[in-house]
């Protein structure tokens, strides 16, 4: 026998071994069997997305319908009327709408000039009032008899309000040319050449407090023909109010409203008397020139 017949009959011989068989036939079975389940999963998976995927697409498609009537309803004009008809909140009344403008009083056509004012909640508030034929000025609180015209009833920082024969009538305080545009520094305004507004708080502040007033600068008496016919200013602070109305150091102060500075004494009374007083005129020497600054104090 020679070799190929060998191998013939090995083959043989292996095909009829029953065990061979057996595992043979085990085998198959188990690749059917997996075969099987996996073929069931896939069928289960496309039938489960199939369902999904309807599911979605009608969902989809009532939202998208859904939304033009939603979008219409939000846009459309709102009636409260319904809510007024049955009164859910009970009664709905307007309340009339009220005028609380002030009432403007009719300016007076006396012969009087409002020269200014002094408004004070501490003490008693003032106005400053000129007879407008006599030229005379006086100074008149709250209840006061005007130079016989009017009585005085109120007084505020622009105008006053007087009473005549059971009338009530307004005093405005007159603009002064070029104040409207001038500018405030410190409580001092310059409106011309040597022609100042000073703020009354501001003067009244620091006549309040006078050694603190004469602290600002030093003053001493000038002489002439050996007499002391002025005030000689010196070593005046950057930020007083001598610096704040024009004054400079070397000025010589000879008078206020016609009264002589020659003496302190006198001066300081002088300073006592601006409290009352709404403009004043102040005559001085500069490098040799006699120079006149005025001043209103508003």
């Amino acid at each position: 026998m020679n070799f190929i017949d060998k191998l013939r009959a090995l083959d043989l011989q292996l095909l009829i071994d029953p065990d061979a068989a057996a595992r043979i036939v085990q085998a198959l079975r188990i690749v059917l069997i997996v075969g099987c389940l996996i073929f069931g999963v896939i069928i289960v998976r496309a039938i489960i997305d199939s369902q999904v995927s309807n599911f979605l697409d009608k969902t989809i498609a009532t939202t998208t319908t859904a939304l033009p009537e939603q979008t219409q309803l939000n846009n459309s004009p709102k009636n409260f009327d319904l809510i007024v008809t049955r009164n859910i909140f009970g009664a709905i009344n307007v309340a009339p709408v009220q005028n609380n403008k002030p009432e403007t009083k009719p300016v007076s056509k006396l012969p009087l000039t409002l020269i200014g004012t002094y408004v004070s909640t501490g003490s008693d508030s003032y106005a400053i009032i000129e007879n407008s034929k006599t030229k005379d000025q006086d100074v008149f609180t709250k209840n006061e008899k005007v130079f016989e015209e009017a009585v005085l009833i109120k007084i505020m920082t622009d105008k006053v309000e007087i009473r005549r024969n059971g009338e009530d009538e307004t005093l405005l305080l007159e603009d002064i040319p070029g104040v409207s545009n001038a500018k405030m520094e410190g409580g001092v305004a310059t409106i011309g050449e040597n022609e100042f507004i000073v703020d009354s708080d501001e003067l009244d502040k620091s006549l309040e407090n006078l050694p603190l007033l004469l602290q600002q600068a030093r003053a001493v008496p000038y002489f002439k023909n050996g007499q002391a016919i002025g005030l000689r200013l010196f070593a005046i602070r950057p930020d007083s109010l001598y610096t704040k109305i024009g004054l400079r150091n070397g000025d010589i102060l000879m008078n206020i409203n016609g009264k002589p500075l020659g003496d302190l004494t006198e001066a300081i009374k002088l300073f006592e008397t601006l409290k009352v007083e709404r403009s004043f005129t102040l005559s001085l020497e500069r490098n040799r020139e006699t120079k006149e600054f005025k001043y209103e104090v508003r």
